[in-house]
């Protein structure tokens, strides 16, 4: 055929469908009635389409037979006037045209698995693709209605995913016989990673891939083979019987296991108050026992997954989706990487056109209030939860209700304080869910402007979650690009007070790098003896220039016998002295469960022995995982004690051996340690720094004599180390000195 003839044909069906269009606006109400085949008649006759009477009752039972309720969106097997007319115009759903997708791939793919049906973002914008090409010149896509919502026209940015699934996927999926995912698959490859899509179907389509789109861009996966799982496309034609425990309710509960899921909230936030997406984000947050091997039920071991949402901005009309990322993405993460502080701001300033009625929204979950399209989901949603939430005097839906209004209260903090708007709502929303096991504040260093009225807000709340079992919170200075009021900060006392009734803890995260004002650590050393279940202990004060009287934290971890790691960032502490490493190193000695410690002393320039530091380590007979950094120590000028530890450790444990999987790191880059006369960047071969110490390594230092033998029967002068740094400012060295032991010259 011509291309001219084939173009007036397409011309000619488009005005058609537009005339189609009109007549069921004309109609009015009439157009939605069910009507006999003699209204029927009557009414097209008044719209100047003439029908004989057998051709209507012809029409009329065809259309009875063809309606079945394989879809939950399919119309009920009655005849309405839109659909008689619709069936005259041939623009009824089975009698489009769909090579344009089934052309689009070379063949069709099965899967058997329904949970490894997921797409690429091309296969999706496919479906937005054929929706355009169907557009008229206003934006209206031809020959389409909605008979429940009772819309003549059906605009291409407002096109639902229900009305798409009624238009295009079970009128396609019926007729290959296969789910929509496996028809436009023709790469058997599986993918990189999978995102599991929680939304709500009454989202547009245009809307849908558009966040798939923003998501890709902003987490990076453009490069990558990244699929998206959602129901209405796995799903075949003989899959979607809601009736089917087995087949309705669950493939999405097994699609989403070890996933990271996406959440659409769609226009306002409509997501959080669907039955089936708030049971989702509950599984992903770990709030919902699984089913163990015996048919028990159990805490997830994997806990929760990633959760990134997605909203758009109200402020436009076309719908700017914005993206909340669980975490840093991988650019951000290289940016903090680089520059500390700096992730989290981009992070932050990223997230700043996010709605704050989606956080007002999360908060306000309701699931025994859920909405869902048929009354039996909804029933079997609150049915599930109730036998999957823990035993306990609340009830499942308020326990499920509660963790889900903390991960939003908690995830709009630094949104909140960033944009100096009251946070009192989401404290009270956490503290009230007094069940919750984690609590992880994001970094808020940069959005404070007041530390300690935050600390003294913060802490009833953290005071009443007293089944906490990880806590992390980031109040730490980060770089110059970072918010430098943290350095305000003057007590942590409220802090104290706040974790000390949380004896179930098992890990704890403070980060207060950078309090420059910060002179006491009171409150919350007194607090830490309390805390005796603790595994996990990571403290980070580097730079707290004015802090003092560290010994009385060194007593406290003491007491922390259970702990198996253990991260203490003292660098640039400008006040530290000998008395403090030694009350550290003290306290350490009794945490003989330790398998991975991390002690920072950096810039400490009133350091000048880590004898008793390094004594401790011998009792750590479980550990394999050993840093401290002691650069730019300049007063510091003996390890052999930490040496002498390390022999211990190598010739009596397995720990630090040669393919044992150990980690040592020491650095000593312009310390003023000397290893056989030459400076040192620092080791990560424990063998080897105990091969380069001599025999400084091999004396104990709780002998009486600690010092070598002198060679060649010469009398040996022992200097202090003022005697030594008088000697050095006169710049008469001895000619005869030979090194260094324990941080003197021995001279002959």
């Amino acid at each position: 055929m011509p291309r001219s003839a084939s173009k007036q044909d397409e011309l000619r069906k488009r005005s058609k469908l537009v005339e189609f269009h009109r007549f069921l606006r004309e109609l009015g109400p009439e157009a939605w009635a069910l009507s006999s085949p003699p209204e029927l008649r009557a009414r097209c006759a008044s719209l100047g389409i003439h029908c004989e009477d057998a051709d209507v009752r012809e029409i009329v039972d065809e259309l009875e037979e063809s309606c079945g309720h394989v879809f939950e969106t399919e119309a009920k097997p009655q005849v309405a006037v839109c659909d008689f007319l619709a069936y005259v115009y041939h623009t009824r759903p089975s009698e489009q045209d769909f090579s344009q997708i089934t052309d689009a791939s070379d063949c069709a793919t099965v899967i058997p698995r329904i949970e490894d049906r997921a797409l690429m973002l091309r296969q999706y914008s496919a479906l937005v693709d054929f929706m355009t090409g169907r557009a008229g010149d206003d934006g209206c896509l031809l020959g389409w209605y909605d008979r429940e919502s009772k819309l003549p026209s059906i605009q291409l940015e407002e096109a639902s995913i229900y009305q798409a699934n009624h238009w295009i996927i079970e009128p396609l999926t019926l007729r290959e016989d296969m789910s929509y995912a496996e028809i436009v698959t023709s790469d058997s490859k599986a993918p990189n990673r999978t995102w599991f899509v929680s939304h709500w179907w009454g989202e547009a389509m245009s809307s849908f891939v558009k966040s798939l789109a923003k998501h890709v861009e902003i987490r990076g996966h453009g490069s990558g083979r990244v699929a998206y799982w959602a129901a209405w496309s796995a799903l075949g034609p003989g899959e979607r019987d809601t009736s089917s425990e087995d087949t309705g309710q669950k493939t999405a509960l097994r699609a989403m296991r070890g996933r990271p899921v996406l959440l659409l909230v769609g226009p306002e936030a409509r997501a959080l108050r669907r039955a089936w997406c708030i049971l989702e984000v509950a599984s992903c947050r770990g709030a919902l026992q699984v089913e163990g091997q015996s048919g028990n039920l159990k805490k997830s071991r994997g806990g929760r997954s990633v959760l990134d949402v997605v909203a758009l901005r109200k402020d436009i009309r076309s719908g700017i989706p914005v993206v909340l990322t669980d975490g840093l993405t991988d650019m951000e993460q290289e940016w903090e990487t680089k520059h500390r502080g700096m992730g989290q701001i981009c992070k932050t300033d990223r997230e700043k056109e996010f709605p704050l009625e989606v956080f007002s929204a999360g908060i306000a979950i309701d699931s025994a209030e859920c909405e869902s399209s048929v009354p039996c989901g909804r029933t079997w949603v609150l049915e599930f939860i109730a036998q999957r939430s823990p035993a306990g005097g609340q009830s499942a839906t308020e326990l499920v209700d509660q963790s889900l209004r903390s991960f939003f209260a908690q995830s709009a903090l630094a949104q909140f304080l960033h944009r100096r708007l009251s946070i009192s709502p989401f404290l009270d929303t956490i503290a009230a869910h007094t069940a919750q096991e984690e609590l992880l504040l994001p970094c808020l260093s940069h959005t404070l402007t007041d530390p300690g009225q935050f600390l003294s807000d913060l802490s009833p709340t953290i005071s009443r979650l007293l089944q906490l079992r990880h806590l992390k919170l980031d109040l730490g200075w980060r770089s110059i690009y970072a918010n430098r009021t943290i350095s305000s900060l003057t007590s942590v006392a409220d802090l104290g007070s706040g974790i000390r009734p949380l004896v179930q803890l098992e890990k704890l995260s403070i980060r207060l790098s950078g309090c420059k004002n910060l002179q006491s650590l009171a409150g919350l050393d007194d607090s830490l003896p309390q805390l005796t279940n603790l595994k996990q202990l990571e403290l980070q004060l580097e730079s707290c220039e004015r802090l003092q009287s560290f010994s009385e934290l060194g007593k406290s971890l003491g007491h922390l016998v259970n702990l198996t790691s253990l991260e203490c960032g003292l660098g640039g502490c400008r006040c530290l002295v000998d008395s403090d490493v030694r009350e550290l190193g003290k306290g350490i000695r009794n945490l003989t469960k330790l398998t991975r410690l991390k002690v920072d002393l950096s810039g400490a320039k009133h350091v000048f022995y880590l004898t008793e530091l390094g004594r401790s380590l011998r009792f750590l007979r479980d550990l394999r995982h050993l840093e401290m950094d002691v650069s730019f120590c300049t007063n510091l000028t003996d390890v052999s004690t930490l040496g002498n530890s390390m022999r211990m450790l190598l010739t009596e444990t397995a720990n630090f051996q040669p393919k044992s999987g150990f980690v040592f790191d020491l650095k000593l880059e312009k310390s003023g340690v000397r290893i056989n006369r030459e400076k040192v960047n620092g080791y990560d071969d424990p063998a080897a720094f105990v091969k380069s110490l001599g025999a400084r390594a091999w004396h104990d230092p709780d002998e009486d004599d600690l010092r070598p033998p002198s060679p060649k029967g010469r009398k040996v002068v022992w200097l202090t180390h003022l005697e030594e740094q008088e000697i050095k400012r006169s710049f008469q060295v001895p000619l005869g000195c030979q090194g260094l032991f324990k941080g003197c010259p021995r001279l002959y």
